[in-house]
């Protein structure tokens, strides 16, 4: 039987505080896998990846979700801040 020539990563883009970003994605990737090793973006932590302990939170369409129970392809098209984001408010108040 010949082996499926499937795609491993896709290319997204969406918003991140405030600003449109290009991301080459594997399918496999969590949202904080994406924001913490291509984006660089290192404030949400790994925690049990299942949201239990709160480190890795962020607003998708302003709604709350954790990073690490979010595929990152889901992101495509939406906005997001994380907790950089979420700081960097904060300070300018």
């Amino acid at each position: 039987m010949a082996a499926l020539n499937l795609p491993t990563t896709s290319e997204i883009t969406f918003t991140v505080n405030a600003q449109s970003r290009s991301l080459t994605v594997r399918h496999h990737w969590t949202m904080l896998d994406g924001i913490r090793e291509s984006l660089d973006f290192t404030g949400a932590k790994r925690g049990y990846d299942r949201g239990e302990r709160g480190a890795c939170p962020l607003l998708l369409d302003n709604k709350p979700v954790y990073a690490c129970q979010l595929l990152a392809m889901q992101v495509a098209g939406s906005s997001v801040v994380n907790i950089e984001g979420l700081a960097k408010h904060q300070a300018g108040r």
